[in-house]
């Protein structure tokens, strides 16, 4: 198999479902580079500076990552900007954010490091 081969195996989304506590199951989906890019960058400005996403970005990664039997997004990025998981117990929201980072590696990448040092600044 040559390496175009194995790199196109690899884009098969990978499919998890997550016990939460007081949310039951929940299915995620892994995130294919160009999406997580694309997260990411959503997080900034056009200067590199934190924005208001950037203060959500752990629910809008869930967003991105909770899905239904047939893989659609069942959280829309708007929903997230208005409140849609404010009200959730934080304890039920972490353990299904540290399943999504974990199953997507997003706090992986060195791009994903600077953002958040550039935030701590």
């Amino acid at each position: 198999m040559s390496f175009l081969d194995a790199v196109h195996s690899a884009s098969k989304r990978r499919y998890r479902v997550v016990q939460v506590p007081l949310l039951g199951e929940v299915r995620i989906q892994s995130l294919t580079r160009a999406e997580v890019r694309t997260l990411r960058s959503s997080f900034t400005d056009d200067r590199g500076e934190p924005n208001e996403r950037f203060a959500k970005s752990n629910e809008l990664l869930v967003a991105a990552c909770v899905v239904d039997s047939d893989g659609v997004r069942q959280v829309s990025d708007e929903a997230v900007m208005f409140g849609c998981f404010d009200g959730v117990d934080d304890a039920a929201f972490t353990t299904l954010f540290v399943a999504c980072k974990e199953h997507t590696n997003f706090a992986g990448s060195p791009d994903w490091k600077a953002v958040e040092d550039a935030a701590k600044n």
